[in-house]
C-alpha cells in the first residue's frame, strides 16, 4: 500500500534528506519511498506498518533538527545551462559491457602503475575482528553483509535436507563481504612500520546491503571498484589526493563527460557518529566526482583524506615516529560505465574514435 506524508515542521530542506536517507534503512517493510513537492510517498508492505513508518518518522526528524548539513564546496565544474533530471533509457535489463569495464580498470590501473603504485590482489572476504579495528561494522552497520554457512554437523545437514530452512541452520562464521578494497590494505600491513610513503593500487568487487527496491544500474549489491591507496606523511598523502583529483578530472573531461567535483561527507547512520560527518565536512575530509546523466547525478569516484585514524586504528607505523595519514583515491567502475553508455550509447564499437583510444579500445 502506498502513504503520503507530509515532513515533520521545523526541518530545512537538507534535514528532509538526511530523514529520507536514514528512513530507507530503518523500515524492512518499505518497498519504495520518493520524494514528493509536499513530502514524501512511501509503499509500505502491509497496513499494518503504518504506525510503525510514523513513529519512525517522527523519531529520525528529531535527530535530523540538531543536525546542520553544510553546503558542499564545489571545486571544480564543467557544468553549463539548466538541466533536470529525466529517466534514463536503460532499464532493469541493463548490464555494462565486459569489455568497458576491462578497460576503465586498465585505464586506472595503468595510471597507478605509471605514478609508482605497487599492485595488490585481496579476497573479498575479511574477518569481522579485522573490519571492526576501524569502527566501520558499528557505524555503517546497514551497510555490511555478514557471511553464514550450513555447519559441518550430522544433524544440520540432514535437517537442511530435509526442509532447507535457513534460518534454523544458519551459523555465523566471523567473516564479511568487503565494502571498500582499502581496508584489506590496512590490515595488510596492520601493525607495521610503513615507511614515508606507501602507494598501493588494487581492484575487485565490493558489496553492500543495498534494500532490493532501490537496486538500479548505479546502486547495486555488487559492483567493482579500482582503489589507489596511500599512507605516509600528512604532507605527501594530501598531495596524493590532489593529484589524483586533478589526474582523474583530466581523464573525465577528456572522455567528453559532464560533471563537477564536490566536497562530501559519509553516510552516517547513528546519532552519535554523527559528529564525525560534522569534522568531515569542516575538514574537506571526502571530496566526489559527480557526474551527469539521464537518470540523475551520480558518484563515480571519491577521493579521501582520513588523515591519522585508520592508520592509527590498525597500527600503521613510521620509522621517524612522526604523525602518519592516509588516504585513497577510489572508483566505481559500473558508475563510470553506466554514464559512458549515456552518453555515447550501448555499442561501444559506434563511439567516438577519440573515447575509444582514451581507453585502450581502438577498432
Amino acid at each position: 500500500m502506498k502513504i503520503q506524508r507530509d515532513f515533520p515542521s521545523g526541518l530545512t530542506t537538507d534535514q528532509e534528506e538526511l530523514v529520507l536517507e536514514r528512513l530507507i534503512f530503518s523500515c524492512t517493510f518499505l518497498k519504495g519511498l520518493a520524494r514528493e513537492q509536499r513530502g514524501l510517498v512511501a509503499e509500505l508492505s502491509d497496513a499494518e506498518d503504518e504506525d510503525i513508518f510514523d513513529l519512525t518518522l517522527i523519531r529520525l526528524a528529531d535527530d535530523a533538527r540538531a543536525e546542520r548539513p553544510g553546503a558542499p564546496l564545489e571545486v571544480v565544474s564543467n557544468l553549463s545551462g539548466s538541466w533536470s533530471a529525466g529517466a534514463s533509457r536503460f532499464g532493469a535489463d541493463y548490464a555494462p559491457s565486459p569489455a568497458l569495464l576491462g578497460a576503465l580498470n586498465s585505464t586506472l590501473r595503468a595510471m597507478a602503475i605509471d605514478a609508482g603504485a605497487s599492485e595488490r590482489t585481496y579476497s573479498p572476504l575479511v574477518s569481522v575482528e579485522d573490519l571492526q579495528r576501524s569502527n566501520y561494522l558499528s557505524r555503517f552497520a546497514h551497510n555490511v553483509l555478514l557471511v553464514g554457512a550450513i555447519p559441518h554437523d550430522l544433524k544440520q545437514l540432514e535437517a537442511w535436507r530435509a526442509n532447507s530452512d535457513v534460518e534454523a541452520v544458519w551459523r555465523f562464521q566471523d567473516m564479511a563481504l568487503r565494502t571498500a578494497l582499502c581496508f584489506s590494505a590496512y590490515i595488510e600491513h596492520a601493525d607495521e612500520i610503513v615507511g614515508e610513503r606507501l602507494l598501493l593500487t588494487t581492484s575487485g568487487t565490493c558489496f553492500r546491503h543495498e534494500a532490493p527496491w532501490r537496486l538500479s544500474p548505479t546502486r547495486l549489491t555488487a559492483f567493482e571498484m579500482r582503489e589507489i591507496i596511500f599512507v605516509g606523511a600528512p604532507e605527501w598523502v594530501e598531495a596524493q589526493r590532489q593529484t589524483w583529483l586533478q589526474a582523474t578530472w583530466q581523464l573525465f573531461c577528456t572522455l567528453g563527460l559532464e560533471g563537477h567535483i564536490v566536497s562530501a561527507t559519509d553516510p552516517f547512520y547513528y546519532a552519535e557518529d554523527r559528529q564525525i560527518s560534522r569534522y568531515q565536512q569542516l575538514t574537506r575530509a571526502k571530496y566526489e566526482l559527480v557526474a551527469r546523466a539521464d537518470g540523475g547525478e551520480v558518484a563515480i569516484a571519491s577521493f579521501n583524506n582520513v588523515r591519522e585514524g585508520l592508520a592509527r586504528s590498525y597500527g600503521l607505523q613510521s620509522p621517524s615516529d612522526s604523525g602518519i595519514h592516509s588516504g585513497c583515491a577510489a572508483f566505481g567502475l559500473d558508475r563510470w560505465a553506466f554514464v559512458l553508455t549515456e552518453r555515447y550509447g550501448a555499442d561501444c564499437e559506434r563511439w567516438p574514435t577519440e573515447i575509444l583510444s582514451t581507453l585502450g579500445m581502438e577498432r
